[in-house]
């Protein structure tokens, strides 16, 4: 493939992590700052491949957290991405009381450890993934991709060359720590379907008591973190300038509306193989796939 045709990226390696992890080109001023993040007893990671529903999660944890509350300010003021932003964010932030919670899409062996910390993992299926990539990676100038091509994206998602590292990698790796007591694994279709169930879930992996709040705090959040709500305060959740707005549909199966046949199945093929790794975790996934072994 001829690289011309990708987005501009910047692909960083560190003498203690295994591989690679690609960022957009000039992103990477405090990448050793975050790698080199000691992280603290009180750190909440949410941790995600792009555009898999982590600044949705982001919300909702943050008003769980705060019973109920909305962010009082723009998400990275109190939400440090450890990617972008480095150790210094993170000592910074405006929100030190409690848990703190950090964005990240490191895969699961570049982010920094605690015994006491806890982490999330959001994941997305992965056509909707390249959909939604694809129009992040359009409207951030940094990905210098302001013309680029759909299909030109496809074929570098299913071979590995887009965002962080390969996607199916990635989310391979996460998933096989899924039974680890600090981690909590999140299936963005089962957060569209059953957002109420899935907050519940998450509050006592959180040790958020419930039963002490108001009656009606998990139905306000899911109606206060819904993506309609979410896009009228579009620009409260990104800092760089773009041209397309950062909250965009959140849709399932908006890939049918910008994929071919083939394209679907040849990414249905690397899926397959995750969902037979993880029956459990990813049973909702074989609604959602074509190819069949």
């Amino acid at each position: 493939m001829d690289a011309s045709i990708l987005p501009s990226y910047v692909t960083v390696t560190h003498p203690t992590k295994k591989g690679g992890f690609r960022m957009p080109l000039s992103a990477d001023a405090n990448i050793e700052s975050a790698v080199e993040y000691e992280a603290c007893s009180n750190d909440l990671f949410v941790c995600s491949y792009p555009k898999c529903g982590s600044t949705w999660l982001h919300n909702i944890v943050w008003r769980l957290l705060h019973d109920g509350d909305g962010l009082p300010g723009h998400i990275r003021d109190h939400i440090p991405f450890l990617d972008f932003d480095g150790e210094e964010a993170i000592v910074n932030m405006k929100s030190q009381k409690g848990m703190k919670i950090i964005k990240t899409h490191f895969p699961y062996s570049w982010v920094p450890k605690h015994a006491e910390a806890k982490y999330i993992f959001i994941v997305r299926e992965p056509k909707d993934v390249i959909v939604s990539l694809y129009y992040h990676v359009k409207g951030f100038a940094g990905y210098n991709w302001s013309e680029g091509r759909f299909d030109a994206l496809v074929d570098a998602f299913v071979e590995g060359r887009c965002d962080c590292m390969d996607y199916f990698e990635m989310v391979d790796e996460w998933l096989r720590e899924g039974t680890r007591e600090y981690l909590h694994i999140i299936v963005y279709e089962e957060m569209i379907d059953h957002p109420e169930n899935e907050i519940r879930r998450l509050a006592e992996f959180l040790n958020v008591n419930l039963s002490t709040k108001q009656q009606t705090i998990v139905s306000d959040i899911t109606k206060n973190t819904s993506l309609a709500k979410m896009k009228e305060e579009d620009k409260k959740w990104y800092k760089t300038a773009r041209t397309t707005p950062f909250i965009r549909k959140g849709i399932v199966g908006d890939w049918k509306n910008h994929m071919t046949s083939e394209q679907a199945i040849r990414i249905d093929k690397r899926t397959r193989q995750l969902i037979d790794n993880y029956p459990t975790i990813l049973k909702t996934w074989n609604f959602l796939i074509n190819y069949d072994r």
